[in-house]
C-alpha cells in the first residue's frame, strides 16, 4: 500500500482509531457481531475464547473470476534470478500460475493450518475475498494477492515464516479506502480480530497485525520478515516496463477522484523520492534481483510526467 500513501497528503486524515468500517464487520447470524476484543483481554483468555459460538455467516462467495496478476510468473521468476519450481512442493503453499485466482485450498488453507488455527476459517476467507471485489478497485485487488504469493514462493529462502507472510499478503490491502491514510492500521485491526476469531494463537496473529502494519510508508521494517513484505509490496518497480506500466494506470483509475494537476504534481514527488534512495528495496536478494529494473521504470516515469 505504500505507493498509495504519497497521493494523500491533502486529504483529510479520519479516524484515527482503525475502526473496522462497517461493510467488513465479521458478520454473525441474527445478532450483532461481538466487541472487538482488546490484546490484553485476548491474552487472558486464550485463543477459545476469542472464537465466537456463533457460526460465521459467509457470503457464499465463489472463485470463480479469472485475474490476472500484472506481471506474469514467467517474468517475476526471471527478474528474481530465481527458477520456479515445476511442481508445488508438498509445503509450497504459495505458488500461483499466470491466469489463476489465489484460493482457499491453495493458497489460504494450508498457512492457516501451518500457523496453529483451530479452524481453517472459511468464514473469514469469504470476507476477505468479497473485501478484494469491491468496485473500486484497480490495482489493489485479487490479483495482486496472486502476484505477492508468487513472489514470496520466488523468494521463500528469504522468509523466516513464510506461512505468516502468505496471510499478510492476504490481508495488507483488505481494507481499502485510496482517500485515508490509515489503510494498513485498519488492515492490520481485522486481521488481528479475524484470526482469533478462528483461533490462531495470538503471538502469531499480533506479528501477521504487526506486518501488515509495517507496509506503511513511514514504518520502518525492523524484522527480516517485514523487510521482505515490503519489498514484495514494492516488487512491482522492478517489473518488465508494460506491466510496471499497466500498475500506474491501474493505480490511477484507483485514484480517480484526483484531478490530472494533483495526481502529476504528487507522483513526481513520490517517484523523486523513490530514486532519490540508496536503496529501494530493504533485502539483499530483491535489490540485487529489481533495483536497477525499478530505476529505469522511474525514471521513464518521471520523464513522463516532467514532458506533460
Amino acid at each position: 500500500m505504500r505507493l498509495i500513501f504519497y497521493f494523500n497528503k491533502q486529504v483529510q486524515l479520519m479516524d484515527l482509531a482503525y475502526k473496522i468500517p462497517s461493510f467488513l464487520q465479521l458478520k454473525l447470524d441474527g445478532v450483532e457481531a461481538p466487541p472487538q476484543v482488546s490484546d490484553a483481554d485476548a491474552e487472558a483468555t486464550g485463543p477459545a475464547s476469542r472464537r465466537s459460538s456463533v457460526p460465521l455467516r459467509a457470503p457464499g462467495l465463489r472463485v470463480s473470476r479469472t485475474v490476472r496478476p500484472v506481471v506474469s510468473l514467467s517474468s517475476r521468476a526471471a527478474a528474481a534470478s530465481v527458477p520456479m519450481p515445476a511442481e508445488t512442493a508438498a509445503n509450497a503453499v504459495c505458488f500461483t500460475v499466470e491466469g489463476e485466482e489465489p484460493s482457499f485450498d491453495a493458497h489460504w488453507a494450508p498457512s492457516i493450518r501451518a500457523i496453529g488455527a483451530e479452524a481453517e476459517g472459511r468464514e473469514f476467507f469469504d470476507v476477505v475475498v468479497e473485501a478484494y471485489r469491491e468496485p473500486q478497485r484497480r490495482r489493489h485487488g485479487l490479483g495482486l494477492v496472486a502476484e505477492g504469493l508468487a513472489w514470496l514462493e520466488a523468494w521463500r529462502e528469504e522468509a523466516g515464516n513464510v506461512h505468516e507472510l502468505a496471510l499478510a499478503i492476504w490481508l495488507k490491502d483488505v481494507v481499502l479506502d485510496p482517500r485515508r491514510h490509515d489503510n494498513e492500521g485498519r488492515s492490520g485491526r481485522l486481521a488481528l480480530e479475524g484470526l482469533g476469531r478462528v483461533g490462531v494463537p495470538l503471538p502469531a496473529a499480533r506479528r501477521i497485525r504487526d506486518l501488515i502494519v509495517a507496509t506503511r510508508p513511514d514504518a520502518r521494517p525492523f524484522t527480516q520478515d517485514a523487510r521482505l513484505l515490503v519489498d514484495i509490496d514494492l516488487a512491482i518497480l522492478g517489473a518488465p516496463a508494460k506491466d510496471y506500466q499497466a500498475h500506474e494506470r491501474a493505480l490511477r483509475e484507483e485514484m480517480a477522484f484526483i484531478s490530472d494537476f494533483v495526481w502529476r504534481r504528487r507522483r513526481i514527488e513520490s517517484v523523486k523520492g523513490m530514486l532519490a534512495r540508496s536503496r529501494i528495496f530493504h533485502t539483499d536478494v530483491v535489490h540485487k534481483a529489481l533495483d536497477a529494473r525499478a530505476r529505469e521504470n522511474l525514471a521513464a516515469t518521471l520523464e513522463r510526467l516532467l514532458g506533460d
